[in-house]
């Protein structure tokens, strides 16, 4: 099942999809109009789709450029992930849906995507032949109450910071206030404190607006306010959905640390959600600043997916890689020097990488994904080299993505092709 796949307006209507697990603002359908709205969706919104029997898999892109598609996602998105209706064949529907878009893309990168997901994004690319570079970057902290109330959890945490509450708090010099619905004044102050922090500049405030005054009429707003005779200090933006709190933005004046404004402002907002919304998990986002560790009890890497489509990678033709025509296949060439010298040298030449970085090469170092001149138009490239250098032929069912991973493997793969082997 595939529509034109630029908006699902235009294409045959889906009930509304979610991710594996619980729920995410960052799931929804109105996420993804948001982030188009304001310009993040590159070229142009690409929304992929994929079926399975009953089961109907759907992922959010955008069109970087020509070929290459992403994620639709920015960074305030604690996670990009396949979308689902239906509970049947996920795996299956999944990789209908890339098998469908290799008909378009040459390149699709996919980031952050979480830990517990990535294994089945990889898997169903790879089975719908994509070549995948998967890999960790950046943190998730989060906190699993299971088992715990707010008090359990609270004599769970260090005692610094249990005591930094307890003293701070008994000198009365903090006000806070918390919101559960958006309070234009209340943005208004937490703007201005986040301008005075030490955050860097907001990323997209009309955005972050939008999105706080959408979750303010779903009834997932939270808000906490923090005030020192009167003039606001600290601030900061959370969710509540699906027994899950998100912590969005947080920020607080430079000037108030002594008075430790923002630890009190979080210390009444994990409060507020564990006795009052009643959640089981608060999920931090993504970075892995050092104060999470205080406030969470659970770390797991974000992932970093590159996947190339080698049909397009290396260009349509009636003879995919080696599409040099009858004459230029038929050419034979006697190879004296060893494969590993003539290799090297290739890679140098085609890459850029100079004698020096290709003569250091071992067999465990990282090509495809790992040099950032590897890339797939290089791909191309080099099979074309390998073929003229080495006066051999390579079809394309010989190629996947593991000869690429090291050049211990793209060696072995040559010597085999110059032994007949």
């Amino acid at each position: 099942m595939q529509g034109n796949g630029e908006h699902p307006a235009n294409d045959a209507k889906h009930p509304p999809a979610r991710g594996a697990g619980f729920a995410s603002p960052f799931d929804r359908e109105e996420w993804f109009d948001l982030l188009a709205a304001h310009g993040f969706a590159g070229a142009g919104r690409h929304d992929a789709r994929g079926t399975a029997g009953d089961t109907h898999a759907l992922l959010p892109l955008r069109i970087e450029r020509p070929g290459h598609y992403a994620g639709l996602a920015n960074w305030y998105s604690f996670a990009i992930r396949p979308l689902y209706t239906g509970d049947g064949d996920r795996p299956a529907a999944l990789a209908d849906l890339f098998a469908a878009l290799r008909r378009r893309a040459a390149r699709l990168t996919l980031y952050p995507v979480p830990d517990a997901e990535q294994m089945a994004v990889a898997s169903a690319l790879r089975s719908a032949g994509w070549w995948v570079k998967a890999g960790p970057k950046g943190d998730r902290h989060w906190l699993d109450l299971s088992g715990l109330d707010h008090d359990g959890w609270w004599e769970s945490r260090p005692g610094a910071l249990r005591s930094t509450v307890r003293r701070k708090a008994k000198k009365g010099v903090v006000d806070i206030e918390l919101f559960t619905a958006f309070d234009a004044d209340a943005w208004a102050a937490y703007e201005a404190i986040y301008a005075a922090s030490w955050k860097p500049e907001e990323g997209d405030p009309a955005l972050l607006r939008a999105f706080a005054e959408a979750e303010s009429a779903r009834g997932t707003f939270r808000m906490g306010l923090a005030r020192i005779e009167g003039a606001p200090v600290a601030a900061q933006y959370w969710t509540v959905e699906d027994s899950t709190a998100f912590i969005h933005k947080l920020a607080h004046v430079e000037d108030s640390l002594k008075a430790s404004p923002g630890t009190l402002l979080s210390a009444a907002l994990f409060r507020h959600v564990i006795e009052v919304d009643r959640v089981c998990r608060v999920d931090f986002g993504t970075g892995n600043d050092a104060y999470k560790r205080d406030w969470m009890n659970r770390h797991e890497p974000l992932w970093h997916i590159e996947a190339f489509n080698p049909a397009r990678s290396m260009g349509a033709g009636t003879q995919g890689f080696c599409a040099f025509g009858p004459r230029a296949r038929m050419r034979i060439r006697i190879v004296t020097e060893p494969v590993d010298t003539q290799l090297r040298a290739l890679l140098a030449d085609i890459l850029g990488l100079g004698e020096e970085r290709a003569a250091a090469l071992t067999a465990d170092s990282g090509l495809f994904g790992e040099l950032p001149e590897f890339d797939s138009m290089a791909v191309a490239t080099v099979l074309t080299e390998m073929e003229d250098r080495l006066g051999i032929l390579i079809d394309d069912d010989e190629i996947d993505g593991e000869i690429f991973e090291t050049y211990g493997h793209l060696l072995a793969f040559a010597e085999r092709k110059v032994r007949g082997s």
